[in-house]
């Protein structure tokens, strides 16, 4: 192997942010600048992807492995032939998507008419994306990213693909749906943001849930369901074990899932589009972070270390003195280090969550966390619970 080979395998996420054809980076020959798909950079880590980005030409321009010739049909502009220097072929159709649009990516775990109506406008945003003849997917998620950063936006802010996309396509003049909206409800606490007014619950108590379990069918549907990606018994049953507390008026400890199905009941049950608060809303809504992100757990204890709050299964019961912060609008938060609440970001079967004592998710920072939407995470020590939220109708 040469040094060129050795540098190329020891920065495989440099060498891959060259790795795309939004520009000429993988074509001969290569007109114009090469377009690296890593972004916030100053100028020394942008002549640092160039010089990589250069061995990286010379070591494809060395060999004639992995080249392909790209023919275009006479006359149809819709289809072009790929031959390989052995005499491989293949061929491309214009537009022609690898995989079946699905509108629901919680399938299996969530039928569509399970899911609040509040996600609909996700779904649409997804089915215009695939259906559009005009829209390069590659290109829009990187002008996305780029025009995040461009415009003051940070790691700590990023609001996920979805946003970023919609955004992007926002400035392309795309014109977005108005929000689902809903009637004043007692008990939540109005929030103002730019354009709107977000009405925020509470944080679900264990009353509240168990009612909704004992008046419903989730029960046995939940545990059907998970048993299609996890078939242990600790993720199908937890969500009783871990609510056992000294009193019902915790707040509820469940995995996304379940805060989905339950948004779905109280939309069923009131009529109003509820849904778990986005990432951007609960940086809006939530009170300043006030400890250190150093560990995890309640206070005596570190997460490596069993504790007087935790059960032999490492999950954890509430301790006494629970801190409770109201945020600017009154809106209490629970801010304690083992308490994260779901919020309304996903990707396929993973979630985001976050903690109001760290402004953090559980090791990660809150847009880049994702974890699995079937579990509790009590497996992991903390708990997760959850808040309702819906757009107040202004007229």
């Amino acid at each position: 192997m040469t040094g060129r080979q050795w540098l190329i395998h020891a920065l495989p996420a440099e060498v891959g942010s060259c790795f795309n054809l939004i520009g000429d980076n993988l074509v001969e020959p290569a007109d114009g600048d090469p377009v690296i798909t890593a972004y916030q950079m100053q100028k020394p880590a942008v002549d640092l992807y160039n010089c990589i980005f250069e061995q990286f030409r010379r070591e494809i321009e060395s060999s004639s492995l992995g080249w392909v010739d790209v023919i275009p049909l006479p006359g149809n502009d819709n289809i072009v032939f790929l031959r390989g220097a052995n005499g491989e072929f293949d061929w491309v159709v214009r537009n022609q998507r690898a995989e079946a649009f699905t509108g629901n990516t919680l399938h299996p775990l969530l039928t569509r008419n399970e899911l609040p109506s509040a996600m609909d406008e996700k779904i649409r945003w997804n089915a215009h994306i695939y259906y559009a003849t005009d829209i390069w997917f590659e290109k829009l998620t990187h002008d996305a990213e780029a025009r995040h950063y461009e415009q003051g936006g940070t790691v700590q802010c990023w609001p996920g693909y979805d946003i970023l996309h919609q955004r992007e396509l926002l400035a392309q003049g795309y014109i977005k749906p108005n929000p689902k909206t809903g009637k004043t409800l007692e008990g939540f606490f109005p929030h103002r943001l730019k354009n709107r007014t977000l009405m925020v619950s509470p944080l679900v108590t264990i009353k509240e849930l168990f009612e909704y379990l004992d008046h419903s069918d989730w029960r046995e549907i939940r545990n059907k369901r998970i048993q299609t990606v996890d078939g242990s018994i600790r993720s199908r049953d937890e969500i009783f074990s871990i609510n056992e507390e000294t009193s019902n008026d915790y707040p509820a400890a469940v995995s996304w899932l379940d805060a989905i199905a339950y948004c779905r009941h109280f939309e069923q049950r009131t009529g109003v589009p509820v849904r778990l608060m986005t990432t951007e809303e609960w940086f809006e809504v939530a009170p300043e972070p006030s400890v250190q992100d150093s560990y995890l757990g309640w206070p005596e204890k570190k997460l490596t270390e069993p504790g007087p709050h935790r059960r032999p299964d490492w999950s954890l019961t509430y301790g006494p003195d629970l801190k409770v912060t109201n945020s600017a609008s009154g809106i209490p938060f629970l801010v304690e280090r083992g308490f994260f609440e779901w919020l309304f970001e996903h990707e396929d079967h993973f979630a985001r969550m976050a903690c109001a004592a760290t402004g953090k998710a559980l090791g990660a920072e809150i847009s880049r966390g994702l974890y699995p939407v079937h579990s509790t995470m009590a497996y992991k020590g903390v708990k997760v619970g959850f808040r309702l939220c819906y757009v107040l109708d202004e007229n």
